[in-house]
């Protein structure tokens, strides 16, 4: 059996519990966050394209080094005299101190919630998604056609509501404008896929650069992908369905959707980089 290198960095946890729920599923997680400077050891990398290739782990009290690297893209001669190694720091997981460019299904959520979108206009969301998945060159030829889409595709769909919600219709486009102008900057080439937020693993790869099990030791030890490293999953479920752990064994993770193992050997931006 490999050996996990998560295993190395469970020295300090504490605990944050959150509930996340949608559409009558809800999971209940424990965030482990380990302290590494408390592990002894020290990670430098070498990154390359969309994931990071190569790492070399130092263990500060024995001064053992083990290498790690990609094994489905492993850097040629070439690339290993010319890539620089550094050290890790926060900046590679936390990138997004500002400036955080959300991806559209989470900003059009938050402006739902918020009331700027009307919730009980007809296909409000998918409206926005659509609106929002296409490039505009300025920010006015997008605020034009946001708002002529949004215009057309309830004329077109639902002629029956352009007078009865008038004001909701109004008041939707001002809503994903508004999402639209916070979030993407077209003329100096800004948004949330040129600038992703790397603190998760939704929409973009974010812990999955690295934590993806192809990273591998000659003697092989891998990196992880193992929900269980990073989350101690105690119920998730619906209300008539909740499986429930104990508090010594976290559960597997179930996805909401019966989608079989897929969710093993994908990542999960593969499927929630446009999934709303």
């Amino acid at each position: 059996m490999n050996e996990s290198m998560g295993n190395d960095m469970k020295k300090s946890i504490r605990f944050r519990w959150s509930v996340c729920s949608g559409k009558g599923w809800s999971i209940c997680v424990g965030n482990r966050w380990s302290i590494c400077s408390e592990t002894g050891g020290q990670f430098k990398l070498k990154s390359g394209g969309q994931f990071h290739r190569f790492f070399q782990y130092t263990n500060l009290k024995t001064g053992e080094v083990t290498i790690f690297e990609d094994h489905d893209e492993k850097l040629d001669a070439v690339q290993h005299d010319t890539l620089e190694i550094r050290t890790m720091d926060c900046i590679d997981c936390h990138n997004r101190p500002s400036h955080n460019y959300q991806a559209p299904q989470n900003f059009i959520d938050e402006l739902i919630s918020a009331g700027k979108i009307p919730h009980e206009l007809a296909d409000v969301k998918v409206v926005a998604m659509n609106v929002l998945s296409q490039d505009y060159s300025t920010t006015d030829s997008a605020m034009m056609s946001i708002k002529d889409q949004v215009n057309e595709y309830y004329s077109t769909m639902y002629p029956e509501l352009l007078e009865s919600k008038k004001k909701e219709i109004a008041q939707t486009i001002e809503g994903i404008q508004e999402g639209y102008g916070q979030n993407f900057f077209p003329e100096m080439g800004v948004k949330w896929t040129a600038y992703p937020n790397h603190i998760g693993h939704m929409e973009t790869n974010g812990c999955f650069r690295c934590h993806n099990d192809r990273h591998k030791s000659e003697s092989g030890k891998v990196i992880t992908r193992d929900c269980n490293l990073c989350h101690n999953i105690v119920a998730q479920g619906t209300n008539d369905d909740m499986e429930i752990s104990n508090s010594f064994n976290p559960l597997e993770f179930r996805h909401p959707v019966e989608i079989n193992d897929e969710w093993k050997t994908k990542l999960c931006s593969e499927c929630h980089y446009k999934l709303y």
